[in-house]
C-alpha cells in the first residue's frame, strides 16, 4: 500500500510537470512539488538510518542546489541589486530539486516505470490531439485547453518547402528518453507490440516539430542498435554505419534545411555569439561572471537580447551561458558536471543502455534550447540521480519491460 501511494504522488509529479510547467493550472506543479516532499519525507525521516546517498549524488546535490544559487546571488548582489528580479530558472530549479530530494530513496525500478508511463500519457496527448485536428481543421480542439494554460504551443512549421505540424508540449523534449527506452526495448526482444510502441513514440517526437526532435526520430533507432553492441573492435564498423546515416541526413532535402544559417532559428544562434564577445572582453565578467538578472543591468546583455528579439531572461545556448553567468572557471566546471552524466551512467552500468543513450541526447538537445534548468531539466536530473545510487538501480538494468 505504501509503494503504490508513492508511485500515485510520483504520477502526479511527473503528470504535473509536463502539463503544468509554469504552474497556471490550478498550481498543481507547486502542489505536487510539496506532495512529494511530505509523502517521501515522512518515509525518509522514518529510515533515514537506511539511506545512504553516493557521494557523487551528494556531489550533484550540493553542486546545484547550494552552490548555483548562492554564487549567483552573490554575484548578483556585486553587480547590481535585486530589483525587478526575474531570472528565476537557477533558483527555481535549485528549490525543486532540493524539494525533492527524499524521492531519491524510491527504487529506481519504481522511479523509471512512472516516468516511461508518464511520458506515454504526453505522447497519448499528442496524438489526440492531431486527430482532434484532423477531423476539425478550423478548431484546436482540446489543445486549446493547454495553450490557454501554456504548456503548449500548436501550428505549422516548413522546411524546403515540406511543411510539417508543431505539436509542441513544453514537456516535449522529454520524449527523447521516451524514444530511447522503447528503441532499446524493442531491440532487447522485438515483439509486434514493442514495434507498435516504439513507432508511436518516434511519430510523436517527430510531431513536435523541433528539428532536434525530429533528427532524434530519425537517428535514435539507428544509433541505439550502434550502441547496444558496442565494443572497440566494433568501433569502425559502426563508425560507418554511423557516418552512411550522416551523409544521407545531410544530403536529404528536407534533413539538410535544418543545418542552414540561413534559417531564422539558426541565424539568430550564430548571432548570438558575436554579441557575446563584449561580455567577455569584461574581465570582470570572463572570470567572474555576471550572475542572475543581467537582462534587466547589463546594457552588452540587454543589447545582445534586444537584438534578438528576445524577451526572456537568456538565450537558449545553455552551455554558453554556464560561462556568462557564472564566469570562465565555474562556467566549465559546471558544463563538465553536466556533460559527465552520461559517462557516469555508463561506468555505474558497464554498457550503453537506454539511459545513457536518453541523457546524452537530452543534453545535446540543450546545448541550443533551455532544457537543463526547466522542470524538465529537474526530472532529467533526478532519473539520473535515482539512477546512479547501486543500492536502488535495478539489476544490470534489464528493461524494465513496458
Amino acid at each position: 500500500m505504501k509503494e503504490k501511494i508513492k508511485d500515485f504522488t510520483l504520477m502526479f509529479l511527473f503528470i504535473s510537470f509536463i502539463f503544468d510547467p509554469t504552474g497556471d493550472f490550478f498550481n498543481f506543479k507547486y502542489i505536487s512539488v510539496l506532495a512529494c516532499f511530505f509523502v517521501f519525507g515522512i518515509n525518509f525521516l522514518i529510515n533515514y538510518r537506511a539511506i545512504h546517498f553516493t557521494k557523487t549524488q551528494l556531489l550533484f546535490l550540493s553542486t546545484f542546489c547550494l552552490f548555483i544559487p548562492i554564487y549567483g546571488l552573490n554575484l548578483t548582489l556585486f553587480n547590481t541589486d535585486l530589483s525587478n528580479f526575474s531570472d528565476t530558472s537557477y533558483i527555481g530549479f535549485a528549490l525543486t530539486t532540493f524539494l525533492l530530494i527524499p524521492t531519491l530513496i524510491h527504487t529506481s525500478n519504481s522511479f523509471i516505470k512512472v516516468f516511461i508511463n508518464s511520458l506515454r500519457i504526453l505522447m497519448a496527448c499528442i496524438f489526440l490531439i492531431l486527430i482532434s485536428f484532423l477531423i476539425d481543421g478550423d478548431s484546436l480542439g482540446f489543445a486549446q485547453f493547454f495553450i490557454d494554460h501554456k504548456s503548449m504551443l500548436m501550428g505549422f512549421r516548413e522546411y524546403s518547402g515540406i511543411t510539417t505540424y508543431y505539436i509542441y508540449f513544453t514537456a516535449s523534449p522529454l520524449l527523447i528518453i521516451l524514444v530511447a527506452y522503447d528503441s532499446y526495448s524493442f531491440l532487447n526482444k522485438s515483439s509486434f507490440i514493442k514495434f507498435i510502441l516504439l513507432t508511436l513514440s518516434i511519430i510523436a517526437i517527430f510531431l513536435t516539430g523541433t528539428r532536434f526532435n525530429m533528427l532524434v526520430s530519425i537517428l535514435i533507432l539507428p544509433l541505439a542498435m550502434i550502441l547496444k553492441k558496442y565494443s572497440i573492435k566494433r568501433v569502425f564498423f559502426n563508425f560507418l554505419i554511423l557516418l552512411t546515416f550522416l551523409i544521407i541526413v545531410k544530403n536529404n532535402k528536407f534533413t539538410s534545411s535544418f543545418f542552414k544559417s540561413s534559417d531564422d532559428s539558426n541565424n539568430t544562434k550564430i548571432g548570438y555569439l558575436q554579441s557575446y564577445i563584449p561580455i567577455f572582453s569584461n574581465p570582470k565578467f570572463f572570470i567572474l561572471g555576471q550572475g542572475f538578472n543581467a537582462h534587466y543591468w547589463s546594457t552588452d546583455f540587454k543589447l545582445l537580447m534586444t537584438k534578438s528579439d528576445n524577451d526572456g531572461t537568456k538565450t537558449e545556448l545553455t552551455y554558453l551561458e554556464f560561462l556568462r553567468v557564472f564566469g570562465v572557471f565555474f562556467g566549465i566546471i559546471l558544463n563538465l558536471f553536466v556533460f559527465s552524466m552520461p559517462i557516469i551512467l555508463y561506468l555505474v552500468y558497464k554498457e550503453f543502455n537506454f539511459l545513457v543513450l536518453g541523457v546524452l541526447i537530452y543534453i545535446l538537445s540543450s546545448a541550443i534550447n533551455p532544457y537543463i534548468f526547466s522542470t524538465n531539466g529537474v526530472l532529467v536530473f533526478l532519473l539520473f540521480l535515482i539512477s546512479i545510487n547501486k543500492s536502488s538501480k535495478f539489476e544490470s538494468l534489464k528493461l524494465i519491460e513496458p
